[in-house]
């Protein structure tokens, strides 16, 4: 080693004392200050764990005078460097000696790192490169945003969230029945705006009765974190700020927040302060509740449902992506559906009598529709209106073949394409009805009436929704086990004899009231010594899980789950097929959101529901009313709401108190007339061309297909296993599929990405996921995967490597380097360039000659074959071998430059080809469908316009290499 005063070094030994200095030398030591750490350090000459730094020209350094330069060539004198170049600031011409270099420049790109001896393991390259072709394929996949969630794969949710999920900006209804999963439907376009960065910001508008349950399913099914924000969180949001409250708003301290609609209506600070932060979604559950149904109600300006609907609209005007959800029936409120169209788009939907005679000519479109999906010859008069409406040769040519031709199967699917691309409210409605998803179990209900014991008020007071709150020691206080209301009340004696009698059969029960829930669950042990457990909004969503596993469970597990209201939102029991409902709500959607639990597409058998009630009691009302009136135990009625909502006041005085049973028939039977009137309205009224273009056929089936194709691989599961044993994590296989982490005694970092303190079981397969909810589904979209990817691909790990490569057929000391090229953009994430060139790797493995093998030796069969090297020999490698390395690093650059350019032109591309298309067939659709807006096309076209700009500027770096060097074998 040379060494003379004012050269850079650093110490291999020590890699974190940065850059050194030679501060003296004599014939034996020399001493080096490392001014970054401020240690100084003295070596023997001849074993000095040094290695000098050199910088090429193109490097950007920084100068202890506080000034960037771009290093354009190197001069030597009196065996130290003097760097020149121009400033980055001002272009100035600068020259810089190596002692007045910044002693803290990170030595962190892979040539720094391998010859300054601070490389790393060959696990950790091959890693980092699999990491940037994983990302690469996830972001460019058309499946972004959908794998990743834990749902079923139901295919007209899926083909909903994907359609709607990659527009810009979507302004959609939701408007499927009761039971279909809207909820979902949110969650994943949520979830598909956020992954693809269409979206940053989210705002969620929900009763106050599904905050919880919304606030659970996004964490459990989609692993988005929301706040609930209302006054207490407001107020010290801005105490925190420790400013005035007109200078900053509370909702910019989160990028995901959930509010009530209640609370939204009730304070004029905090709707000022909710408008001066920016969204990029809201979404708007049980949409009808803000919507007034008639003109008088949306022009009173007293009235709270038009003060709320104002406030809605307000965010909306400056949003650009908005998602209402209903259940109800377009037909049966037609203000109110008008009035949520003009939500979504005030310009389409601005005159409501113009809208009522568009839509009685969407009635003549659905007739067509139902004709061709019958395959069915068209009428005169359907001939005319359709030649009309497909106004070009093409189309009218097919619509004559149609009616020429005796197999109409094709032409009819071609037909109903066309008629979906011009359909008015097509593209910013979505309603799906059972009567048009397969997949939905059948329903059947057992009643089971019952005397009231002594201590309830019986025969003499009407006992009303939870008779168990009129016992005389009531629920919650205290009283001994033999004049316990649960030790008399002959529900619960039912109870454990149901499931005594169906042993190996899992029961879910569901009451109101968690205190209720809590005593059965105690009473089932007492009395029979059953295995049961509990679940109510008291409980943590950790606790929740727990409870939920420990009754999914095959083995060792409990039977029954008592369940309150609250409580068992949002969850999936679909595996248990025997409901019992211990008590009965007096709202027809709540009674449709019990049995849904377990009345859902992939439900096996048919759901049993059981009702035990006590005679002479409002819940013996309520059976007869929900049965007689509805079938509403054995069928999904969508307009049972309507009903009760027409007949609250006669159910309050009739049903939900003493009456005569004269008065009660007679009241059931109107509410059954009623409802049969309602039901031929909604179907009269069916829009069979909506229904097809919500459920997305066969396009729909074949999203289902490919994810469930990335389902069965376990890329991802032998990959995460490499990287828990490479960072130290402790795994423990629990089941095929499932593992227990927790964080290692010897991590290499102390922060593992989502990995929880206490450890958590994780999972690979969807089924496993969905019926043991404590485990989290784990797949490339999960925070965990893409925190490692991300931390891979970002930092220097991995970047540098030497190993050794055991091989008889070539001669010892043979040299290969294998190089990892990116090619990447600054383009924002809005602008969805990912899709076409994500940061794109390119490999190549260069010979001593600099031909490239990598087509020839795939890195998996490498990474077989190749052995880590100790230190002090990678160290004398390097050393021999730098001057080749740089060679060969030179002849790299040169092979990478000429792929990235021909990448850039196939991104471009497919760019054009895909996003032309679409701006061409959007353009030619809003002649004949005016609900395609103008920003949307004038998006498009600046999409392409900044796409193409930024392909041409992407460019090619260095991100890793890694020293090979053949030995005997």
């Amino acid at each position: 080693m040379n060494f003379a005063i004012g050269q850079r070094w650093v110490s291999q030994a020590e890699n974190n004392l940065g850059l050194g200095t030679i501060i003296q030398v004599d014939t034996r030591f020399v001493q080096v200050l490392f001014p970054a750490a401020d240690e100084t350090r003295n070596y023997a000459q001849d074993q000095a764990p040094l290695m000098r730094v050199e910088f090429s020209a193109g490097e950007t350094l920084s100068s202890l005078e506080e000034f960037k330069f771009v290093v354009e060539h190197v001069e030597e004198m009196q065996n130290t460097l003097i760097y020149k170049g121009k400033r980055t600031d001002t272009g100035e011409d600068v020259s810089v000696k190596e002692i007045m270099l910044d002693h803290h420049i990170k030595l962190n790109t892979p040539e720094a790192r391998l010859y300054t001896g601070n490389f790393d393991r060959s696990q950790w390259f091959s890693l980092r490169m699999e990491a940037h072709q994983h990302k690469a394929e996830l972001e460019s996949s058309n499946l972004q945003g959908l794998q990743g969630a834990r749902v079923s794969l139901i295919p007209h949710q899926l083909f909903i969230a994907d359609t709607v999920g990659k527009r810009f900006a979507p302004r959609v209804l939701l408007a499927d029945e009761v039971g279909l999963g809207k909820t979902i439907e949110a969650g994943l376009i949520i979830h598909q705006q956020l992954i693809s960065g269409r979206s940053q910001r989210v705002l969620l508008v929900l009763p106050e009765s599904l905050q919880h349950q919304w606030l659970v399913e996004m964490l459990r099914r989609f692993n988005l974190h929301f706040s609930i924000f209302d006054d207490q969180r407001c107020q010290a949001e801005l105490e925190t700020a420790g400013e005035e409250e007109d200078a900053v708003s509370p909702f910019d301290s989160e990028q995901l927040i959930l509010i009530s609609q209640e609370w939204l209506s009730r304070d004029e600070k905090w709707q000022k302060a909710l408008l001066q932060s920016q969204w990029d979604l809201v979404v708007v559950d049980e949409a009808h509740h803000i919507t007034p149904e008639n003109e008088s109600t949306l022009n009173n300006a007293h009235s709270e449902i038009q003060q709320l609907y104002t406030h809605v609209q307000t965010i909306g005007q400056q949003t650009k992506g908005l998602v209402l959800l209903t259940a109800t029936p377009d037909q049966l409120g037609h203000f109110g559906h008008f009035s949520r169209l003009q939500l979504l788009d005030p310009n389409r939907f601005h005159d409501y009598e113009k809208f009522k005679q568009e839509e009685s000519h969407y009635q003549q479109i659905a007739e067509i529709a139902n004709a061709l999906v019958s395959e069915q010859a068209l009428s005169s008069e359907q001939y005319k209106v359709l030649s009309g409406l497909l106004n070009d040769s093409s189309s009218i040519k097919n619509v004559d073949d149609y009616q020429a031709s005796s197999d109409k199967t094709e032409l009819a699917q071609t037909l109903i394409s066309d008629l979906l691309d011009r359909h008015g409210t097509g593209r910013i409605m979505f309603r799906n009805s059972r009567q048009g998803i397969k997949g939905f179990p059948e329903r059947s209900v057992t009643p089971y009436p019952l005397t009231a014991p002594e201590g309830y008020p019986n025969g003499t007071t009407f006992m009303g929704l939870q008779p168990e709150t009129q016992h005389d020691s009531g629920v919650t206080e205290s009283f001994t086990e033999n004049n316990a209301w649960w030790n008399l009340d002959p529900r619960v004696q039912w109870l454990c004899n149901f499931l005594l009698e169906n042993k190996g059969e899992k029961v879910l029960v569901i009451c109101a009231h968690a205190e209720t829930a809590m005593k059965i669950d105690d009473a089932l042990f007492e009395k029979e010594g059953l295995k049961s457990t509990v679940f109510h909004e008291g409980m943590t969503i950790i606790e929740r899980d727990k409870a939920a596993a420990y009754f999914a469970d095959e083995e060792n597990s409990a039977q029954a789950l008592i369940c309150s209201e609250i409580g068992s939102e949002g969850r999936n029991f679909q595996f248990a097929h025997h409901l019992v409902l211990f008590d009965l709500p007096a709202n027809p959607d709540l009674l449709e959101q019990r049995i849904g639990r377990l009345d859902r597409i992939g439900q096996t058998e048919t759901v049993k529901t059981h009702v035990p009630y006590l005679i002479n009691s409002a819940q013996e009302n309520l059976f007869n009313w929900f049965q007689n009136s509805f079938n509403a135990f054995e069928q999904t009625s969508t307009t049972a709401r309507i009903v009760a909502e027409e007949f609250k006041q006669q159910i309050s005085d009739v049903l939900l108190n003493r009456s005569e049973q004269d008065t009660q028939a007679d009241l059931i039977n109107a509410c059954h007339v009623r409802n049969l009137e309602l039901k031929q309205d909604v179907e009269n009224g069916r829009d069979r061309l909506l229904e097809l273009n919500s459920s997305g056929g066969e396009k729909a089936k074949q999203i289902c297909q490919e994810i469930d194709e990335m389902d069965d691989s376990t890329e991802l599961m032998t990959y995460m296993g490499r990287v828990w044993d490479q960072f130290g994590v402790q795994q423990e296989e629990k089941a095929t599929f499932s593992t227990i982490l927790h964080p290692g005694e010897h991590m290499l970092n102390d922060h593992f990405p989502s990995l929880l303190e206490d450890g958590m079981t994780v999972c690979f397969d969807r089924e496993t996921a969905l019926s043991q909810e404590d485990q989290h589904f784990m797949s490339w979209e999960h925070p965990m995967v893409i925190g490692v990817l991300d931390m891979l691909t970002s930092g220097e790990l991995g970047n540098s490597s030497v190993c050794l490569l055991p091989h008889k057929q070539l001669a010892p000391g043979t040299i290969l380097l294998e190089a990892s090229f990116v090619v990447s953009t600054t383009a924002p994430k809005s602008l969805q360039l990912h899709r076409f060139l994500p940061n794109t790797a390119i490999r190549l493995l260069l010979d001593k000659n600099g031909n490239n093998l990598a087509d020839k030796v795939k890195q998996g069969s490498l990474d077989k074959m190749l052995k880590n090297a100790k230190k002090t020999m990678s160290l004398q490698l390097i050393k021999a071998l730098k001057e080749e390395i740089g060679v060969l690093v030179e002849k790299s650059e040169a092979i990478a430059a000429t792929h990235a350019t021909e990448i850039k032109l196939d991104a471009k591309d497919k760019m054009l080809t895909n996003r032309q298309q679409e701006l061409n067939r959007l353009t030619a659709l809003q002649k004949v469908n005016p609900a395609i807006r103008d920003e949307e096309i004038n998006f498009l076209q600046q999409q392409i316009d900044n796409s193409v700009k930024e392909i041409e500027m992407a460019q090619v770096s260095l991100d890793a290499i890694r020293l090979i060097v053949v030995t005997q074998g």
